[in-house]
């Protein structure tokens, strides 16, 4: 058997996805879930704790409490834990405080995942996410883990799609967002945190900033993406997603900041932050070195996407590209277009691309889904080159898959 794999050397994603899908209260020993992760073959073995109120008092009261606490490194809290799922903002937020309190009884967390799922559907129902309660968070954050703080090394904001069913009336959230500040987070109208005053850890390598919000809530316009101050010295892999695909104008702020991440070389991002002119200048300036892009939903499928192009053929650099192949709409591969592989491809190599090495194809929309397949850039000098197949696409991919340039 492989040696077990340690929690930091593993992309962050898979960590999260397994923590969320164990049970809340138990401390982790995990193997043989290569089918679940991306692909990973190798058995992995987590210390990690998934943080609520019950679980807290659950670890506490076990013999061996100091030797089961020193041993965790990764902290996830959700909001969404079964047991305040039908809760209003008053026993969420009571819940998120009791977690980020008890932070401090785990002296070697150096990763920490926080998905606010009730929240998003509280703030969302009023069409604006209120910046000062993230900037708040971040700083709750920072007070409970004092010099710990700075020590941490991959930092998750989860905001997943909101709730529909979530009934709390719109007039009595309203009425919530100034006191939750002053309540949660000691924040008065003179005492709102400033732009740039949160401190975002300086050791982070990793930052996931993911955001899942309704077509229809395009004018919440999540100013607080603003404030990212992430270490220019450290950081290796951004990833900024979103679903809110009608407000591409609003995604760009990180990327205004006068910033460059030259140690970054795995950039994931939505389809929207490539549509957007004002990105296309800006990402291959603040990513000036980033080998890996992976871009996610729809692709070359529409004559606007030649934006994408623009904007990916600005950074010189990329090594590899993954991107969707081809859907119908309801997550369901189909035929690609006529040329459409080879059009991509040519495009990516005649016009910048001149590193590229290999593209990857997933199915469906999302990065959880699994390859279609991968192909290697074989050159023939500057501006000829040849697709070839180095992995077995499934069966499902292989009866899309049938044009003579991938052979």
């Amino acid at each position: 058997m492989a040696s077990p794999v340690h929690i930091l050397d593993l992309p962050v994603e898979v960590s999260f996805f397994i923590l969320d899908i164990l049970p809340h209260d138990a401390l982790l020993a995990f193997s043989s879930c290569s089918r679940q992760c991306r692909g990973l073959s190798l058995p992995l073995l987590f210390r990690g704790m998934a943080l609520s109120p019950d679980s807290i008092a659950h670890l506490q009261a076990k013999e061996d409490f100091d030797r089961l606490r020193s041993g965790v490194t990764f902290i996830s809290i959700n909001t969404y834990r079964q047991h305040i799922a039908d809760a209003g903002i008053d026993t969420v937020l009571d819940h998120l405080r009791i977690c980020l309190a008890a932070l401090n009884l785990f002296p070697g967390m150096k990763n920490l995942s926080i998905t606010l799922t009730r929240l998003s559907a509280i703030y969302a129902q009023t069409l604006q996410f209120d910046r000062w309660l993230l900037d708040g968070i971040f700083h709750a954050i920072a007070t409970s883990l004092g010099d710990r703080y700075s020590a941490l090394e991959h930092l998750s904001l989860n905001i997943p799609r909101v709730n529909d069913s979530f009934s709390t009336p719109v007039a009595r959230i309203k009425n919530h967002i100034s006191e939750v500040n002053q309540r949660f987070l000691g924040l008065t109208a003179d005492s709102k945190l400033e732009e740039g005053n949160v401190s975002y850890p300086p050791a982070l390598r990793t930052a996931t900033i993911n955001i899942d919000y309704d077509h229809a809530l395009h004018d919440s316009g999540l100013p607080y993406l603003k404030i990212l101050k992430l270490s220019t010295e450290t950081l290796h892999r951004l990833e900024i997603t979103s679903r809110m695909h009608r407000a591409v104008g609003i995604w760009m702020t990180p990327f205004h900041l006068d910033s460059v991440w030259p140690h970054v070389r795995n950039l994931v991002l939505c389809h929207s932050f490539l549509t957007n002119r004002d990105a296309s200048d800006q990402l291959a300036t603040r990513f000036p070195n980033v080998e890996e892009v992976e871009v996610l939903e729809r692709f070359m499928q529409r004559d606007t996407d030649n934006m994408s192009l623009h904007t990916l053929r600005a950074m010189k650099s990329v090594r590899q590209v993954t991107v969707p192949w081809p859907w119908d709409g309801l997550g369901l591969l189909r035929p690609a277009p006529a040329g459409w592989l080879e059009r991509s491809v040519n495009t990516f190599v005649s016009y910048g691309l001149q590193r590229l090495e290999k593209v990857v194809f997933r199915t469906g929309i999302g990065r959880a889904e699994p390859l279609v397949g991968t192909c290697v850039v074989e050159r023939e000098g500057v501006t000829r080159w040849t697709l070839r197949w180095v992995d077995t696409p499934s069966e499902e991919a292989l009866r899309v898959i049938r044009h003579p340039y991938e052979t």
